[in-house]
C-alpha cells in the first residue's frame, strides 16, 4: 500500500470512491457534493492524497489550507493558528476496518506540519461512528459543535 498526492489521472477513480460511499451509515455525501468539481479544486490546491493497493485507488483525503465556511466556526481554538482541514476521508468498502483512514490522515498531517501548519481540524457527522473512532485513536481533541452546509457537525482538533 502507498500512500502519495493525487493526480490530474486519479480523478475520475477518487470521484467513484466517493460516490460508492454515498448512504453508509453517517456518510453525508450525496450526488452534489462531493463532484468532479471539489475534486479538480482539491487536486489544484494540492491537498488531495490517494491511498493505492494494487494499483487501485482505495483511499482518499483532502486536507484543505483554508474553508472559509468551516474556518467560522466558533468552536475551534484560536491559538492553534494556523489549521488545515482535514475533509473527505474515504475507503474502499474492500479496504474498510483495516486502519487505512487514520493513515491517510496521519500522511496529510505529516505534510502539513512539514510546511508550518500547526492545527488539523475536522468537522464530522454525529452518526458517523467510524470517523470518530480514528479520531480518537489519532488523540483529536473534541471542540464543540457547529451547524453548516445544513447539517449538524461536531468539531475536533489536533495539534500537530
Amino acid at each position: 500500500m502507498t500512500i502519495e498526492k493525487a493526480s490530474a489521472t486519479d480523478q475520475a477513480e477518487i470521484l467513484a470512491l466517493y460516490r460508492s460511499l454515498i448512504g453508509r451509515p453517517g456518510c453525508t455525501w450525496c450526488k452534489e457534493y462531493p463532484d468532479e468539481e471539489i475534486v479538480t479544486e482539491d487536486l489544484h490546491s494540492g491537498s488531495l492524497y490517494c491511498a493505492r493497493e494494487n494499483g487501485s485507488i482505495v483511499g482518499a483525503v483532502s486536507i484543505e489550507w483554508r474553508d472559509e465556511e468551516v474556518e467560522r466556526f466558533d468552536c475551534w481554538s484560536k491559538e492553534n493558528e494556523p489549521a488545515a482541514y482535514l475533509s473527505r476521508v474515504a475507503v474502499s468498502r474492500s479496504a474498510q476496518g483495516k486502519g487505512l483512514a487514520k493513515e491517510l490522515m496521519r500522511h496529510a498531517m505529516a505534510e502539513r506540519k512539514a510546511r508550518g501548519i500547526k492545527t488539523a481540524r475536522y468537522p464530522v457527522s454525529p452518526g458517523n461512528e467510524a470517523a470518530m473512532r480514528a479520531y480518537r485513536a489519532l488523540a483529536f481533541d473534541f471542540s464543540g459543535e457547529a451547524d453548516a452546509f445544513g447539517q449538524h457537525w461536531l468539531c475536533y482538533e489536533k495539534r500537530l
